[in-house]
């Protein structure tokens, strides 16, 4: 995030009464004040990039890194900067080995071309805190995302597990009600259905049923995946 970018969040803060300004008496340094904590204008400014970036990332904008890293990036490398140094003649800022490389063959700064040394160079210890501080919020939530996917995929795997047990085991049971009822009773196999219905979560008890009514399961269970029972349509009536 630029320097104008951080500026405009403490305007923002300062407007909306969130935050106070006051004056050191002594330094005439600017602080801010919210009743419940007083901080300086760069912790303040720290605190307010990363209150916006959490916002950003709650709306589910993906791309929230890209306008946070824009200020972050080197004019030469188009890279986001590791060691940055400040032109104090135009306030721009460059990574030092880019910057310090062009001035070595042109002598001049990358965007007045006027003239420009080394010892004109000033570290932008302000701007490298605030990139590693985002990198830092970044690499963690990256973290937590994959971790809550990983999670949510576990979770999707065990429940689609489930349900195939699940209707493994449903369809095991019609199976053997309908083979029970072709064996004894056909013209009753459409009831297979409603009784498997009726007694859900508790087919054992259904076969049980079925077995002391008509007899033993039969010894073929082929039976129920015959073309007939594929493609009987069985009424709703009850066992």
């Amino acid at each position: 995030m630029s320097d104008k970018d951080l500026d405009e969040l403490v305007t923002n803060a300062l407007k909306s009464g969130e935050w106070i300004e006051y004056k050191d008496e002594k330094t005439g340094r600017p602080y801010y004040t919210n009743k419940a904590r007083t901080q300086s204008t760069w912790d303040l400014k720290k605190l307010l990039m990363k209150g916006a970036l959490e916002k950003r990332e709650k709306k589910g904008e993906s791309d929230s890194v890209k306008p946070m890293s824009e200020g972050f990036l080197c004019p030469i490398t188009q890279e986001i900067m590791k060691d940055p140094v400040i032109d104090p003649h135009t306030g721009h800022s460059y990574e030092r080995t880019a910057i310090e490389s062009w001035i070595k063959k042109m002598g001049t700064s990358p965007m007045t071309r006027l003239p420009l040394k080394m010892n004109h160079l000033i570290p932008n210890r302000s701007l490298r805190i605030a990139i590693e501080d985002i990198q830092a919020t970044v690499e963690a939530a990256a973290k937590k995302a994959a971790k809550e996917a990983s999670v949510k995929k576990a979770a999707e795997e065990a429940a689609a597990k489930k349900e195939a047990v699940a209707i493994t085991k449903y369809w095991n049971y019609k199976a053997r009600a309908t083979a029970i009822y072709l064996t004894y009773a056909p013209d009753k196999v459409g009831r297979v259905d409603a009784a498997m219905k009726a007694y859900a979560g508790q087919e054992e008890v259904l076969i049980e049923a079925l077995v002391a009514k008509y007899g033993p399961e039969p010894e073929d269970d082929r039976a129920p995946l015959t073309e007939i029972n594929r493609n009987y349509k069985a009424p709703h009536v009850t066992q």
